[in-house]
């Protein structure tokens, strides 16, 4: 069985998903979807293939945010997907910014630097 290509450009695709359209979003997935598991088996999650669902949960939801972007699709599509990954953490054992700022602080309240 031979799998049907969409032949709309990524920005098409995404022009797509704004208006609805689950086979753009399939086929993102398609061109995508590889890419992002390898990220997400990278960042070492024991579920990659829940953050991938997840991460392209995120981009039919955050679609019309590309429109007012200037950013070429591929980046925009890549660079969320990979936010996603990096904020992505169901016990949430990353470090927040915040945390590390407040560490440099010793108990007196003074900076240490």
């Amino acid at each position: 069985m031979t799998q049907r290509v969409d032949a709309r450009t990524d920005e098409g695709l995404l022009q797509g998903m704004a208006q609805q359209d689950a086979a753009a979003l399939m086929e993102l997935y398609r061109r995508y979807g590889g890419q992002s598991l390898a990220l997400a088996r990278q960042y070492g999650f024991p579920e990659p293939e829940q953050v991938v669902e997840d991460g392209f949960l995120l981009l039919f939801r955050s679609v019309e945010g590309f429109s007012r972007c200037s950013l070429p699709a591929a980046v925009w599509i890549v660079g969320m997907l990979h936010r996603h990954c990096y904020t992505w953490s169901p016990l949430r054992t990353r470090p927040r910014q915040s945390a590390l700022f407040l560490n440099r602080f010793d108990k007196s309240g003074s900076d240490p630097e």
